[in-house]
């Protein structure tokens, strides 16, 4: 075929070749569409401005834009080897000098995802190893393949992946529980390869661990930020053009001096961040997975137990007009697979952030679009200040109840709010910067609005008193936080739901820990945090945990830590359950949806009354057990409690243990039949994935182990 022959081929299909989102699709119809032999084709740019290459010899071909665009606007050559005939075309010839043809193929990069299917079962789209590669395309040089434990059967499956692909680069996401299969890994590539790749390594586990690892494995290099900029150094340094000391957001270890160089943090400056590559979003779908986005990152405020250092604080680097853009490649793949409920999944720490008053209606704008042009819901995560701030002005509060409002009819799904605490002295100890009385405010309009809404909380912390125990367990436990919304919204909502009369008609009398999307959740002494700073000058650290980056902290109250460990084995032995129902909520819809949350409020429940049964032994009061349970449970407990005063730690042991498989013996029986009268509502395939779960549950009932800690009791 001539030179002309081929222009007319890619011209003719120029319009085609734009609905190609994944890569190895559009490679397979290259291969098919040319009728003479093809040495290579590289695919480069963005998702958003697609550049292809494609070889005839390691010296001539073909490059194009699959946007009918120049080629110019989508790269800045700069480099002499690597010669456009006409860039400021959408198709031109390209020659290539052998240095030419090393940038653009070289080095071959691998950027793996870790995963434990056994505590995760469900997939989700791995977005920050999907933006590196979009990071890596957009640099044009290199060639990058995802690999992600999700779909793979093991890590000895992913051994078998690497050792046939012989990688330059191999890039390791870690995060939580992963250290042992993070270490496993890495001394694999170093015994098994030769020559050895370099290996970078990053996740937020892996940047709380930087020291461990750097010391013992001093070729690797430690991201300590999102990893962009600093893949992007680490082709350049590769290739030798740059220094090992300019890769930003790097952390390494120096031979010669004998010690951790820390690199100087850099920008990411980059048109498209965050807008990740799609290929491993079919393989997520086919497994009931979902999508995951952010248009932000970081968050504006620094709670005491979180680590800020390698997360930062709220910037607006990501664009949500690109999101926008990338949302139609999405729908097609949606619509390819028949994906029946269509939620995009915002990973922002901190959704709303530093938007003003004024910045509010473009926001909502953007958001509504997902759903009116694309019909796909959203949910979302705030702060709960972003709906009620005492310290704010009542302008403040009804724009607010406007955009909340606006979100509640154009897609929103639900939005996460961390309020973490009902109590004051607590939420002052977690740098929380709100109050109960805050909190409780802005439920009531979130609610009084139908706005959907998740929870988290923090139910134990090392420094706290039985007194605030209680208090936790009051508020988790209160009727008057959840309003049914008021035949009309009143133009004054904001001082509506301050008053108690107000609340006291519109109440649900639902209890406020339904929505808590975890019970039972304890304190954990991330490295790096502030809380573990204080937590040390007080003596209290007793030795660190790096499967999950974080120190162990000795409770004030010994009786409340061995209620904390309890409530762990607790929430570790019913998290199968608990975590496989929330993620078959998240691909569900109608009234499906809400058969899966009520069975999810039974787990709810009795984490609650497990509380309740816990401050019950402690104080003696049998106040605190629910009033659902039966008059010989209300015995064994006050049992517990009088063999509680005068036992010494091993007697406690057991009477923990005990109290665990107790209750959990009741759960099985309540739960299976809920379960048995909600299965009309639930398919065949999620009926038995559910069953399983339970089946497991009743070989291992009298089994209780902690997921990822060292200890037990």
């Amino acid at each position: 075929m001539n030179k002309n022959g081929l222009h007319d081929i890619i011209n003719k299909n120029l319009s085609l070749f734009d609905s190609f989102a994944i890569n190895n699709e559009l490679i397979d119809f290259l291969k098919e569409l040319f009728a003479v032999p093809i040495q290579n084709i590289f695919i480069k740019g963005s998702i958003l401005n697609r550049l292809v290459f494609v070889f005839f010899s390691n010296h001539y071909g073909i490059v194009f834009t699959l946007k009918g665009i120049s080629i110019s606007k989508v790269w800045k050559i700069s480099s002499a080897d690597i010669m456009i005939k006409n860039p400021k075309n959408s198709l031109s010839e390209i020659k290539l000098t052998t240095a030419g043809f090393y940038l653009l193929s070289r080095p071959k990069i691998n950027i793996v995802g870790l995963y434990k299917r056994e505590f995760f079962p469900l997939p989700r789209f791995p977005l920050g190893i999907s933006d590196l590669a979009s990071s890596i395309r957009q640099n044009m040089f290199g060639e990058v393949q995802l690999t992600d434990m999700q779909y793979l059967s093991s890590l000895d499956e992913l051994k078998q992946i690497l050792s046939k692909r012989k990688d330059d680069i191999i890039g390791i996401s870690a995060t939580f529980g992963q250290q042992d299969y993070l270490e496993n890994l890495i001394e694999y590539i170093i015994k098994s390869q030769n020559p050895v790749p370099l290996i970078i390594v990053g996740g937020s586990l892996a940047a709380l661990n930087k020291e461990f690892l750097l010391n013992k494995y001093n070729n690797i290099i430690v991201a300590t930020k999102y990893g962009e900029s600093t893949i992007q150094d680490t082709i350049l340094y590769w290739h030798k053009k740059i220094s090992i000391t300019d890769i930003r957001n790097s952390v390494y270890f120096d031979k010669a001096q004998g010690k951790i160089i820390i690199n100087p943090k850099g920008t990411d400056n980059n048109p498209f961040l965050g807008i990740p590559e799609l290929d491993l979003l079919p393989i997520t779908l086919q497994q009931k997975g979902v999508m995951l986005l952010e248009t932000t990152r970081g968050c504006n405020s620094a709670c005491s137990f979180c680590p800020r250092k390698h997360k930062g604080f709220w910037d607006t680097s990501i664009k949500i007009e690109n999101l926008l853009k990338l949302t139609p490649h999405i729908k097609n793949l949606y619509d390819r697979y028949q994906i029946k409920s269509r939620t995009l999944f915002f990973v922002d720490e901190e959704f709303i952030g530093n938007y003003t008053d004024t910045d509010l209606p473009y926001l909502q704008n953007k958001l509504s679009r997902f759903y009116k042009d694309f019909n796909f819901s959203y949910e979302l995560s705030a702060r709960i200040d972003q709906v009620y701030d005492s310290k704010k002005t009542r302008e403040y509060h009804n724009n607010r109840i406007k955009f909340w409002k606006a979100l509640s009819n154009a897609g929103l799904r639900r939005c996460l709010f961390g309020i973490e605490s009902g109590v004051d002295t607590i939420l002052k100890r977690f740098n929380k910067k709100t109050t109960s009385q805050q909190n409780i405010f802005a439920l009531r309009i979130l609610s009084s609005l139908n706005v959907p809404i998740r929870l988290t909380y923090i139910t134990f912390d090392p420094m706290m008193s039985i007194d605030e125990l209680i208090e936790s367990y009051i508020f988790q436990g209160r009727k008057d936080v959840f309003l049914n919304p008021p035949a009309y919204i009143n133009d004054d909502l904001f001082s509506s739901i301050q008053d108690e009369k107000f609340a006291i008609k519109y109440t649900t009398g639902e209890p406020l820990y339904k929505e808590i999307s975890y019970m039972l959740v304890s304190l954990e002494g991330l490295l790096d945090s502030p809380y573990l700073i204080r937590a040390k000058k007080q003596n209290l650290v007793t030795d660190y945990n790096l499967l999950m980056g974080r120190a162990n902290i000795r409770y004030l109250d010994e009786s409340l830590e061995l209620f904390s460990k309890t409530s762990q084995l607790w929430v570790d032995k019913i998290f199968s359950l608990d975590y496989t129902l929330k993620g078959l909520m998240k691909i569900s819809d109608g009234i499906y949806f809400y058969t899966l949350k009520d069975l999810r409020i039974v787990i709810k429940q009795f984490s609650y009354y497990l509380l309740g049964k816990l401050i019950t032994i402690y104080t003696g009061e049998k106040s605190f057990i629910s009033e659902f349970c039966q008059k010989a449970e209300i015995r064994i407990i006050l049992g517990f409690s009088r063999r509680w005063e005068s036992s010494k730690n091993n007697e406690k042991n057991s009477i923990m243990l005990e109290l665990l498989q107790q209750h959990f013996n009741v759960l099985i029986k309540e739960f299976n039949k809920i379960f048995h009268t909600s299965q009309k509502h639930i398919p065949l395939n999620d009926i038995k994935q559910i069953s399983d779960v339970l089946r497991k549950w009743t070989s291992l009932k009298n089994k209780w182990e902690l997921i990822n800690h060292c200890d037990t009791i």
